[in-house]
């Protein structure tokens, strides 16, 4: 899957904190230029945007949709795995 560049307000909309688990959250966060993803002590992976919506991950067949209300979805090999509601936003 072929990966786009993000301007920077782009990227500023995927940060944030979402809901994972009632003792887990997923946290995208910057690294210097790049976007990175962390489930609590758990996932770790660096994010590859498809397009301003999308990103794939380094885990293989798993992508991040962003939701027009700002929620998240996780999908592996096309199914909708999990749906992460925004819990806080960070800049």
């Amino acid at each position: 899957m072929k990966t786009i560049k993000l301007n920077r307000n782009q990227k500023l909309s995927w940060l944030g904190r979402y809901d994972y688990s009632p003792d887990k959250v997923l946290k995208i966060f910057r690294q210097g230029e790049r976007l990175k993803m962390e489930i609590t002590e758990w996932v770790f992976s660096d994010l590859h945007p498809v397009s301003i919506d999308e990103m794939k991950t380094d885990i293989s067949g798993l992508r991040l949709k962003k939701m027009n209300d700002g929620s998240l979805s996780l999908i592996q090999r096309g199914q909708v795995i999990f749906e992460l509601n925004v819990w806080q936003k960070t800049i």
